[in-house]
């Protein structure tokens, strides 16, 4: 099965976690990437914190357990790993 989105300007699928984007709520959008039943995957994360941006988060789906490689918080920030990259880090 396939999905196909196509527009003659700019195609988008939206995934909204807190619809109303009230203050206080949590509600993530997620795109989950999975193989072989669901278990194992990659996933794309953009975390709420409080109905503020949070977090872009890309990341692995191991037997269920999310392990997150690259975030990217609100404040520009890069970790990889959980670690913050410097500008020493990236070439």
């Amino acid at each position: 099965m396939n999905l196909d989105v196509a527009s003659s300007t700019n195609a988008v699928i939206r995934i909204l976690g807190d619809k109303d984007n009230a203050s206080g709520e949590p509600g993530s959008a997620r795109l989950r990437l999975d193989n072989d039943g669901g278990d194992n995957g990659y996933y794309l994360l953009n975390s709420n914190a409080s109905g503020n941006p949070g977090s872009l988060e890309i990341g692995m789906n191991n037997s269920g357990s999310d392990v997150p490689r690259i975030t990217i918080d609100n404040s520009g920030n890069l970790f990889i790993g959980g670690t913050t990259a410097s500008s020493a880090d990236i070439a």
